[in-house]
């Protein structure tokens, strides 16, 4: 709404200027051109405006510490980052693993709640023992991509964990045993 009064402020002045005429006309219309440019300019700078960035990268250790877990990544795992969320309390461990690129979260909690952030129309879902828990494994494809999920709750840490996979189909990747593996602090792999 401030934009377009002030653009149409601009185009008023730009047009009251251009009425008039001699050496005093042209300076103002000169003056009313600048005006109106600070005014686009102002505008602009408004709208860019952005929202902050809520994730901020830390070390491996650092998240662990901060959960209060271990994890170990597996071996071959790539382009590797370390996110936080410090208002949430969830950290994140993004990598490419086999060709699939993964997302391993975990939060402290009470109870169980959903921390994965993929909002799927799930094709398969079920209920999976994995190390010392159960854990929610669902399946979907899309744009061709098979993404995978599983998402389980360690009560006695009381901490939520899931870790997601996306991409094609990868000989040999098994979801729940990476995910047993990660969540066994450094057994697996």
């Amino acid at each position: 709404m401030k934009k377009t009064a002030k653009i149409t402020l601009a185009v008023l002045l730009s047009t009251a200027v251009m009425a008039g005429c001699g050496k005093a006309e042209e300076t103002k219309k000169e003056e009313a051109n600048q005006a109106a440019s600070a005014a686009v300019e102002a505008s602009a700078a408004e709208v860019q405006v952005g929202i902050a960035n809520p994730w901020s990268e830390l070390s491996l250790q650092e998240i662990e510490e901060r959960i209060g877990t271990s994890v170990t990544l597996p071996e071959g795992a790539e382009n590797v980052q370390c996110l936080f969320m410090e208002d949430e309390g969830l950290g994140e461990i993004d990598f490419d693993y086999m060709g699939r690129s993964c997302t391993y979260r975990m939060k402290k909690s009470d109870s169980e709640e959903d921390i994965a952030g993929m909002y799927y129309e799930w094709s398969s879902e079920e209920s999976v023992p994995l190390s010392d828990c159960n854990a929610t494994y669902q399946t979907c494809e899309e744009d061709g991509d098979f993404i995978e999920l599983a998402t389980w709750y360690n009560d006695s840490e009381k901490v939520m964990y899931s870790l997601s996979a996306v991409g094609a189909k990868a000989e040999g990747f098994d979801l729940l045993d990476v995910a047993g593996a990660l969540y066994a602090s450094g057994e697996g792999f």
